[in-house]
């Protein structure tokens, strides 16, 4: 066959870089995807063709090579000597001694090693050797000079700034660093952040201590690595192709943006190409040159390679594989350099031992790079199952393939170190590449192509398809600079050919068309750095700004970051950039806002933007602080900050004293002095400087914040009169001594006073207290503050659903800007509770943003139904509100995730934002709802006023009569008789209204299993439901049996509840099959009323029931947190929430003759009153087993006089109430 003429190939490999350009124009733009890849096709083709037969086919070295040389005397000695220190070294490291004798001694053996191979060869060299190499040249020394320096000056321009923003990683890095530099590590054969050994930190530990512990310093590391891993690699492609290609490649790597992005990061991944080539290089040299030495520095470099980047790890997978191939296709191979094999392997165990000791007793760390992004595990196939929607591993290894392959010329970066959602390669090299790729596929028969192509498609599978989120390029680390060989080969070789066809200028002009596209290829990888990636990425520097900022403030200042979930004080680029800085993460504003602490420092709150509503509120308590605004090169607000001075937060500490002259706390007080202490004592400064003399009165008033929810002591410790208010209530008086008293109070802000007449000098007053699980001291000052006004919503906090619903937690929130609600457990609900104050008529928007569920109620009803999980969610509603107060209730339920909820509106005209405190009144305040201290009674809106007192009590644990166990039904009739039933004693008590027993029913012609439920129908007879047998049984007022109906075909499951209409009709609660089943007066089933659900009429463990005069049914729809209102056919009229709560002890409902609607709140332990169409009223009872107080308040009942008698579940006894107009 006749070799193919130099114009053909000319013309074949011009046609195939123009195809492949244009399939790159294509795929650049985006368009025309399947042409692109079709041309690049037809251009692969045409380079193979016009390529072929073009490399010549050199004899392997190994092919005709007989003669060994010995090993020495002095080569065995210096051996022995470096293994005794070796085995000494690692015997020393294990033990508990410190580990520098043993590092020197490991050092020591390393250095002995490489003594013992110098001026050693193998086997007698044949002459010129595999291939001839080109001799090499003075100006090619200069070439490759001035590409290093130029390499080395696109890596170290502007080094502290460019990229501006210090990756978390880069973060981690300098401060692993640092606690080398601090002395914090003695061991560098561990591991440390993300199981990278400690020695790759050291490297980054020493850049640090030449240059400084700053930005610059860390970066500088992988700046001069990056800019001298350009030597070896040039050498490395010298040795594999000719000069003109090394050159050619080796300027495509210096100006490539992937290289220079990673040579400017503080990061281990540059230090990977860096061994990589001197292994290579070394290892390749040294089949060529036989000179032992070259054995061990590959083998060195593949034993300190393995301390660099996870990446580095395939470079020994690599090697044995081409040596294999060698073997098998080059006779002799092995007989020629076992040895030198040997050596190299002996020289990577010797510099992998120490670290390769630590990984045999931590085998796992060595491999969990590799597990966590393996795309197999299960973690990873569920990732995949969101992200590609199959977990079936065919097509995930195809998606997997296709974006791997695609990251050099099409697709972007997915890692987070770099990112830059262009592809690895530039414009024209990518053409180049793919050109190169192809050829040397061709070729992969001769050795050197088959290591390229093993090195390139070993990195791609291992590093590249079968990692999670592909194509993170930073994992590619070893494979990016094989792309510039393929480029540089491609490119070189069409120069070649051309050169050949058009002698004797064809070689010059070539040459200056080839200086050309590479300056073209360094403008545009240049512009794509500074321009397209660095632009974008400006905007995107807010934390290493921030940093900088809280630098720059100085050990003065304590920060408060305001910035969660985004940004931390914890997070790696603060606490590098601002070492020894004091910060605090804010992620619930009012948990920090009054600074509740001892003054001693200046303060700066910093705020995100997402966070500067959060700045109205902390300017409420330090009104004169200093705002300053930072922004980013496009204007864009990165954050802001406001200074408060230590002057003005110990202004705002401590109570406001009031001092009057005499005894009587009357007149205008001539002395008003703030952030004052309870103590006695003249005011003013200096002492003695007072206007008011003995005898005086002082009142102290302020507020306090409590810590914690529970029962407060709290005590005055005086010599004359002294009284302490708490919430407007007096708490404790006394003269002379210490008084005290007691309150369950929930944590948060509380209005305080303190009243003290002074006769003398001599008189002493001191405020104590006793804090839950704390013991008895003075008040901080830091707990005292001037403001005497109250302002927030009472939330009631609960761990997991379920059972339990007692809070674990109640709290006076200030404002509903949480970041990071805490709790005990996994599952977290709260409810917020109290009134909004609306300065003005009009549509009102509400927002809640929230991560799960939350839900705004005004006035009972809903209005921002944020219902979905597991993200973060915004979600608004609007309402016609009055100017006035009005009822708001607040909750959010919490299953996973980030706890996260804000409220936030927009009264007409203004744009959204936090609710402000001022208009947020505790519900203690605004209706009186049950509290530790007796409050004003609740008033109903419209002005007509409630009053509710416990007036009796009777019974207790136990089987005797007039005792109880859970009891859970009550009815009375128009006698006054009160009918309970006595559930855990399987019977029913019957009594007056003064709690005086009368008779005892334990069943009709069957006994009672579980009575829970009675009614009085309109003949005055009782039915009683027995929730265990289904059976509704009858007796007349004696206790007569009458008859039953219902039963077991009834089918029922797990009933709760009876009522009956004024009709006669009986309707049972079926509970547990989401129903109410309608009877007739005489038992007949008429109705089937509900199916299960959430839309309007669906209910889900309906439990309490009630029928007005016109037949509407009011029912508690446990299961969807609401009751509901319906005709007397089923039909939906009307609906409003209700407490949380299970279906076991589910709020019960009863109906009054004065229109109000009564349901007992089991898991708040008290009872509501609406209006019927849902309006509060009024709250009353609270947890305990006092009188007023419950434990799962469940079944009641009203009688004609408005008495109201309630089941106490959990205290097993019955409580009569009366409620009425005041």
């Amino acid at each position: 066959m006749q070799p193919m003429k130099p114009m053909k190939r000319s013309v074949l490999a011009i046609s195939a870089m123009a195809l492949a350009l244009l399939a790159q124009h294509y795929l650049a733009r985006r368009v025309y995807v399947v042409d692109a890849i079709l041309l690049y096709a037809v251009a692969a083709y045409l380079t193979v063709r016009a390529f072929a037969g073009t490399e010549a086919i050199a004899e392997p070295a190994s092919a005709s090579a007989s003669v060994g040389v010995g090993w020495s005397q002095r080569t065995w000695g210096a051996l022995g000597i470096a293994c005794l220190l070796l085995v000494l070294s690692l015997i020393w490291l294990r033990s508990p001694a410190p580990p520098f004798f043993g590092t020197v001694l490991w050092l020591a053996s390393l250095v002995s090693f490489v003594l013992a191979f110098i001026g050693q060869t193998a086997c007698a060299a044949k002459p010129g050797g595999l291939e001839g190499q080109e001799a090499l040249q003075r100006w090619e020394l200069v070439v490759l000079g001035f590409v290093v320096v130029v390499g080395f000056l696109l890596r170290f321009y502007n080094l502290e700034f460019l990229p501006p923003s210090l990756h978390g990683d880069e973060a981690e890095f300098g401060l692993q660093a640092i606690r080398i530099l601090n002395g914090q590590v003695d061991n560098f054969f561990t591991t440390g952040w993300f199981d990278f050994p400690m020695l790759s930190f050291a490297i980054y530990a020493l850049s640090m201590r030449v240059f400084g512990i700053s930005i610059f310093g860390l970066r500088m590391a992988s700046a001069i690595f990056g800019t001298l891993s350009l030597v070896p690699f040039y050498f490395l492609v010298r040795l594999l192709f000719r000069r003109q290609t090394a050159l050619i490649s080796t300027i495509l790597l210096a100006v490539s943006h992937w290289h220079v992005h990673f040579s400017r990061l503080g990061l281990n991944n540059i230090l990977t190409p860096l061994f990589e080539f001197l292994a290579f290089y070394f290892l390749l040299k040294g089949l060529r040159s036989r000179r032992r030495l070259d054995f061990v520095w590959s083998g060195l470099a593949i034993g300190f390679g393995l301390y660099a980047y996870h990446a580095s790890r395939l470079v020994p997978l690599i090697i044995p594989v081409f040596l294999a191939y060698r073997l098998i296709t080059e006779k002799g191979f092995l007989r020629c350099h076992y040895r030198e094999i040997a050596i190299m392997i002996a020289a990577a165990t010797f510099a992998f031992a120490p670290l390769g000791l630590y990984f045999i007793e931590h085998g796992r760390q060595f491999m969990s790079g590799g597990r966590r992004v393996f795309i197999f595990n299960s973690r990873n196939m569920d990732h995949f199952s969101n992200a590609y929607h199959t977990r079936d591993p065919l097509p995930v290894l195809g998606i997997q393939t296709w974006h791997t392959l695609a990251v050099f010329n099409y697709w972007g970066d997915t890692g987070e170190q770099y990112g830059f959602r262009e592809p690895i390669l530039d414009f024209y090299t990518s053409a180049f590449f793919v050109l190169g790729l192809a050829y040397s596929f061709s070729q992969w028969r001769r050795w050197k192509h088959f290591f390229l192509n093993l090195w390139f498609w070993s990195n791609v599978v291992l590093g590249g398809i079968l990692t999670v989120d592909a194509p993170s390029t930073p994992r590619l680390a070893g494979l990016v600079p094989v792309l510039f060989i393929f480029a540089g080969l491609a490119l070189d070789k069409t120069g070649e050919q051309l050169s050949q066809t058009f002698r004797p200028r064809g070689k010059r002009y070539f040459a200056s068309v080839t200086a050309l596209t590479l300056l073209l290829v360094a403008y545009t990888n240049g512009d794509a750095y500074l321009n397209r990636y660095i632009g974008k990425q400006k905007p995107m520097s807010a934390s290493t700004e921030l940093a900088r900022y809280i630098r720059s403030l100085g050990p003065g200042y304590r920060t408060y970051l305001l910035g969660a979930p985004r940004l931390y004080f914890d997070f790696s680029t603060i606490r590098f950039i601002a070492q020894g800085s004091e910060g605090v993460d804010v992620h619930n504003v009012a948990d920090e806002v009054p600074i509740r602490s001892e003054v001693e420092k200046e303060v700066v709150f910093i705020l995100l933007p997402s966070h500067l509503d959060a700045l109205s509120f902390i300017r409420r308590y330090y009104p004169n602080g200093a705002l300053e605004e930072y922004k980013d090169v496009y204007d864009h607000l990165m954050f802001a900050s406001y200074k408060v001075s230590r002057e003005e937060m110990e202004e705002r500490q401590g109570l406001v004293g009031r001092y009057y002259q005499g005894e009587n706390w009357q007149g205008k007080p001539p002395v008003i002095r703030s952030g004052s202490m309870v103590e006695a004592g003249l005011p003013g400064s200096p002492p003695g400087s007072s206007t008011l003399s003995y005898p005086f009165s002082v009142v102290w008033e302020g507020t306090i914040f409590l810590p914690g929810y529970g029962r407060y002591a709290f005590g005055l410790d005086s010599s004359t009169q002294a009284r302490l208010f708490l919430d407007g209530q007096l708490l404790a008086e006394g003269g002379a001594g210490y008084v005290e008293g007691e309150a369950v109070l929930p944590a948060g802000p509380h209005a305080i006073e303190v009243w003290f007449v002074q006769r003398t000098a001599d008189d002493r007053v001191a405020l104590y207290w006793t804090p839950p699980d704390g013991g008895k001291e003075i008040v901080p000052r830091y707990m005292l503050f001037g403001d005497s006004e109250i302002h927030g919503l009472l939330g009631s906090y609960y761990a997991n659903k379920g059972e339990n619903l007692t809070p674990f937690l109640k709290r006076l929130d200030p404002i509903i800007a949480f970041r990071k609600l805490a709790g005990p457990g996994p599952d977290l609900s709260v409810e917020w509770e109290g009134c909004i104050r609306v300065p003005q008529s009009g549509r009102y928007t509400f927002e809640t943003y929230s991560w799960d569920s939350s839900r705004v109620y005004l006035d009972g009803r809903l209005v921002v139904d944020n219902e979905h999980r597991g993200r973060d969610v915004r979600a608004r509603g609007s309402v016609e509100l009055d100017q006035g107060y009005h009822d708001l209730r607040v909750q959010g339920e919490f299953l996973s995730g980030w706890r996260l909820l804000e409220l936030s509106w927009a009264s007409p005209g203004e744009r959204l934002q936090l609710v402000p405190s001022e208009v947020l009144i505790p519900p203690d305040i605004c209706w009186g709802a049950a509290s530790t201290v007796t409050r004003p009674p609740a008033r109903d809106r419209s002005g007509r006023p409630l009053v509710a007192d416990c007036i009796l009590q009777w019974g207790s644990y136990g089987s005797q009569k007039g005792q109880f166990i859970e009891p859970r039904g009550v009815a009375v009739d128009a006698g006054g008789r009160v009918y309970v039933a006595d559930t855990g004693n399987h019977r029913v008590q019957v009594f007056d209204g003064e709690g005086q027993l009368l008779q005892v029913w334990r069943g009709g012609n069957k006994a009672f299993v579980e009575p829970l439920a009675i009614a009085i129908d309109s003949r005055g007879d009782v039915l009683v439901l027995d929730s265990y047998t289904n059976w509704i049984q009858r007796f007349d007022t004696e206790g007569h049996y009458l008859g039953r109906f219902g039963g077991p075909q009834a089918g029922f499951f797990h009933a709760r509840e009876l009522a009956v209409d004024s009709q006669g009709n009986v309707y049972v609660a079926d509970t547990g099959f989401c129903r109410i089943i309608k009877y007739s007066p005489d038992g007949i089933q008429l109705e089937v009323i509900g199916t299960q659900g959430s839309e309007e009429g669906q209910l889900v463990e309906p439990v309490g029931l009630a029928i007005d005069a016109n037949g509407d049914i009011y029912v508690a729809d446990v299961g969807n947190q609401r009751i509901q209102r319906l005709d007397v056919r089923g039909r939906y009229l009307d609906s409003w929430p209700i407490a949380p709560s299970e279906s076991v002890n589910g709020p019960h409902l009863v109906l009054g003759d004065d229109g109000l609607l009564y349901a007992t709140e089991p898991a708040r332990q008290r009872f509501v009153v609406f209006t019927r169409d849902g309006k509060v009223v009024g709250r009353w009872g609270q947890g305990g087993q006092g009188s007023g107080q419950f434990d799962r308040p469940t079944g009641f009942a009203l009688d004609d006089r408005g008495y109201l008698y309630v089941a106490d579940t959990y205290n097993h006894r019955i409580q009569k109430w009366k409620v009425s107009g005041e």
